[in-house]
């Protein structure tokens, strides 16, 4: 029993570290190239975010995801204005808290497009030096997945994006589990 038991939880540490060492993860960037995850906001001129699926060549293309983004920034009556865009019409939830997209053909990767959202600051104040977002699991369902062609669920990483970088070396866009003196615990806890 005690070889059986050690055998289940030497298993169990190995399918985390599996999940763990994955490349695919669902970020936010400043452009549609994917390529930076901080933007300026500045009073009275909108920007746009993108939120897309990083797919690497495990999976080439998705019929859903789900996820989260902790700290979003979103509408304040007076302060703040954001309109979101996704790439379907198949939405449940709202990103705050988790949301679930589903699309009737699969979305083509390395970077799977899963919409935008357009942010107006109507107070200069409102957003802070380095107010820093993290894509995480979805609060109901704790799921941050997407689901390949096939229909099969690939847990995901989550990826960083900053408002109002004042240093572009620590916003980054997806960190790769490696602890370094600009990785803080949140972002970390938000990893696994």
């Amino acid at each position: 029993m005690k070889k059986l038991m050690v055998a289940l939880l030497i298993l169990v540490a190995f399918s985390n570290i599996a999940m763990a060492q994955t490349d695919m993860y669902i970020g936010v960037f400043a452009d549609d190239a994917y390529t930076t995850c901080y933007a300026d906001v500045e009073a009275f001129a909108p920007v746009t975010i993108y939120l897309a699926a990083f797919l690497g060549e495990e999976v080439p293309g998705i019929t859903a995801a789900e996820f989260s983004v902790d700290n979003w920034q979103g509408t304040i009556a007076g302060t703040s204005m954001v309109t979101m865009t996704w790439n379907t019409d198949l939405v449940i939830g709202t990103v705050e808290y988790g949301v679930a997209l589903a699309f009737s053909t699969p979305i083509p990767g390395p970077f799977a497009f899963l919409g935008t959202a357009t942010v107006l600051s109507m107070d200069a104040a409102w957003l802070a030096d380095e107010t820093l977002m993290t894509v995480v699991p979805a609060t109901d369902s704790g799921m941050l997945q997407v689901v390949d062609g096939d229909f099969a669920p690939h847990d995901v990483m989550g990826g960083t994006f900053t408002y109002n970088c004042v240093d572009i070396a620590v916003c980054v866009c997806y960190e790769d589990g490696t602890a370094s003196d600009a990785t803080n615990w949140s972002s970390i806890k938000a990893l696994y």
